[in-house]
């Protein structure tokens, strides 16, 4: 794997006899993952971890609010449930903590398609359908991180 800015190669660990793992070198980066369903969460979380991401777990909007209070994320990466219509004020509330001119990637998972209209008002990096592969989630991150590391 070619070494990019802010993501390092990963490394293999493992005992002989048990195989060998690869774990990622840690990015630095701490992602709010907001996934009302518990399984799915705790499966999207330990694929993040293992590319080296830090990943702060909400089952819902008072608790990722809560979160965003004590620290602000990298990214934001939440569900999009229309007929909860409170993501919009966690992405304002995530950007407006963010210091300007600062990178605020917001990725957004659903079921449900979003209106044009709330698209064009919160205007999410990139939303993805679920079901995906876990793989293009941890690609689409890795791309949003060091795209807006740029814009930044």
């Amino acid at each position: 794997m070619p070494e990019v800015e802010g993501y390092l190669p990963q490394r293999k660990y493992g005992r002989p006899g048990f195989g060998m793992i690869q774990v990622a070198e840690p990015m630095h980066k701490t992602i709010l993952l907001y996934e009302r369903d518990r399984q799915l969460r705790r499966v999207i979380s330990a694929s993040l971890e293992s590319q080296g991401w830090r990943v702060l777990q909400a089952s819902n909007i008072e608790f990722a609010t809560q979160l965003l209070q004590r620290e602000i994320p990298d990214l934001l990466l939440i569900e999009f449930c229309e007929i909860e219509e409170q993501e919009g004020r966690l992405i304002a509330h995530f950007r407006a903590e963010k210091a300007p001119g600062s990178p605020s990637p917001v990725l957004v998972t659903t079921i449900d398609r979003p209106t044009k209209e709330w698209i064009q008002e919160h205007q999410p990096d990139l939303v993805i359908y679920k079901p995906y592969d876990v793989r293009h989630l941890q690609n689409s991150i890795r791309q949003a991180l060091e795209e807006r590391a740029f814009d930044g």
